[in-house]
């Protein structure tokens, strides 16, 4: 089976790298955008999703930042407006960097033999839908046709 995955985003990178780890031939297609910039944006993880990642991107958990809890301030800084949320045990979510994130696995799939990277025209989409060669297209784009 080969697969093409339509988009460079996160969620076509970690779908890459999970099929590629099940010996599946993949080919990731870019459409060059205007990506806005995502150098400060976070995104949370829950423990039972970063467990998830961590089968198959080994030492993501370096580069995670374990929340264990949450201030929020309402309105003013008086002790009674505030929410708190709080666990000990173990973290209420984990924060990573979205660029971070997509930095990371994208250094895993360029070395990956399986894996391969191709940029297209937005006018090319139906040429990769229309190839006989793939058995599945997938279209990650964030907005997609």
């Amino acid at each position: 089976m080969k697969i093409s995955l339509i988009g460079n985003n996160l969620t076509s990178l970690i779908l890459a790298q999970i099929l590629s780890q099940k010996k599946i031939p993949i080919e990731i297609y870019s459409v060059k955008s205007h990506k806005k910039n995502f150098e400060t944006r976070t995104i949370g993880i829950t423990e039972n999703n970063l467990k998830y990642l961590s089968l198959y991107l080994k030492n993501i958990t370096k580069k995670i930042h374990p929340i264990k809890e949450i201030k929020v301030l309402v309105k003013n800084d008086k002790e009674d407006d505030k929410i708190f949320f709080s666990q000990n045990s173990k973290p209420l979510f984990n924060m990573i960097k979205h660029r971070e994130l997509e930095n990371f696995v994208k250094k895993k799939l360029i070395r990956n033999k399986k894996v391969s990277f191709k940029n297209i025209k937005d006018r090319d989409l139906t040429k990769i839908v229309d190839n006989e060669k793939f058995q599945l297209v997938i279209n990650c784009v964030r907005k997609n046709y």
